[in-house]
């Protein structure tokens, strides 16, 4: 726990990197920690300020607290991604800029999220001597491939479905080579993928998932985002994930 002291320490730190930044024509600034948002927009005025998806925004309401903070770019909760509706109606309650990542590998409303950014963020690889990943939702992942549906990506092909709400598309390449970038850039620059859709995910995704195959180009036969964007998010009730992987 920090004392007073030491949080106000902490943030002349990170205002005088921001101004290191400023000085190197940085444009913006994405933000995840609620505290620094109004500190960030009365010290940077001209920067425009990005929320993180892990703000986990998925509510007009939240959205809006968002907004009267001073975000200029709300970057939606993954969970949501294709929830068309609910997008549209952020969109127009916040007149804000919108961001959607494309290819997060986590599945949706996963109960290891929060615990495993923590990690990341802290460069914590093991807990009490087990890898942190097999703590995860990873080993879920391996022992259920019809899973696989249940991780809220967007195929290149279906961009066009976001045409007028969503400004900004972000491509999760953090962990990913060069080759695979300009692999990602390309089938999403055209819309198009003729392939396994495994492969628009980071290496270490890939090989939790083995050999499974998932042909991008039967989805668009199977009318895949006209199915699964309306997912009840209850598979007690809903087979359509079941459906695409026997298919």
């Amino acid at each position: 726990m920090f004392t007073g002291k030491e949080t106000f320490s902490n943030l002349k730190n990170i205002f005088k990197f921001i101004a290191f930044l400023d000085d190197t024509s940085t444009i913006s600034i994405k933000v995840t920690n609620m505290l620094l948002y109004k500190f960030l927009r009365k010290k940077f005025p001209n920067k425009k300020i990005y929320s993180s998806v892990n703000c986990r925004v998925k509510t007009v309401e939240h959205a809006i607290y968002l907004k009267e903070l001073g975000v200029d770019v709300i970057t939606i909760d993954r969970d949501i991604n294709r929830n068309i509706e609910l997008i549209k109606k952020i969109k127009k309650e916040t007149g804000l800029e919108l961001q959607l990542m494309l290819n997060e590998n986590c599945f949706r409303n996963c109960p290891f999220r929060n615990e495993h950014f923590q990690a990341v963020a802290g460069g914590y690889e093991t807990l009490h001597g087990v890898d942190f990943e097999e703590l995860t939702c990873y080993p879920m992942l391996r022992k259920n491939k019809r899973m696989f549906f249940r991780i809220p990506f967007i195929r290149p092909e279906d961009l066009k479905h976001y045409n007028g709400y969503i400004n900004h598309f972000k491509l999760v390449t953090r962990d990913s080579s060069t080759e695979q970038i300009k692999f990602l850039l390309d089938i999403y620059k055209n819309e198009n993928y003729d392939g396994n859709l495994i492969n628009i995910f980071d290496w270490e995704v890939i090989s939790h998932w083995g050999n499974l195959y998932v042909d991008n180009k039967k989805l668009d036969r199977l009318n895949f985002f006209e199915k699964i964007q309306h997912c009840p998010c209850n598979c007690d009730i809903c087979n359509v994930c079941e459906i695409f992987f026997e298919s």
